[in-house]
């Protein structure tokens, strides 16, 4: 079973080698597309995010990562950069302390788990 944590150190993703095309009379080097830019090109925006009913929005970096909390249904972690996609069903959340509100949620041997930290 795996865990998502929004506090949790994360891996640095390495980047992919260049393809390299030869021709008789000249060679050239192409980058090749990598997978990690095409996934940070694909991420929502805030405001596309916003639009489509998002209340809440964490992110973090090293590899890039954003949760997604909805309003009504579903909550959506992005990891390793967009690479990977897992959609959590949105349950109602608890308050354990004044100002604080925390989100639980299973699916597919994933597990969420979001506590903000205490108010000052």
């Amino acid at each position: 079973m795996r865990a998502l944590i929004l506090v949790a150190a994360l891996a640095a993703c390495s980047p992919q080698p260049a393809a390299t095309t030869e021709t008789p009379a000249t060679t050239t080097t192409a980058e090749a597309p990598n997978p990690t830019q095409t996934a940070l090109a694909e991420m929502p925006t805030w405001e596309t995010a916003r639009a489509a009913g998002v209340d809440f929005r964490a992110v973090g970096q090293e590899p890039g990562w954003i949760v997604d909390i909805y309003t009504a249904d579903r909550i959506v972690a992005l990891i390793d950069y967009g690479q990977t996609r897992i959609e959590f069903p949105r349950g109602a959340p608890s308050a354990p302390a004044e100002g604080a509100t925390r989100f639980e949620a299973q699916t597919q041997g994933h597990t969420f788990n979001h506590q903000p930290p205490f108010p000052l």
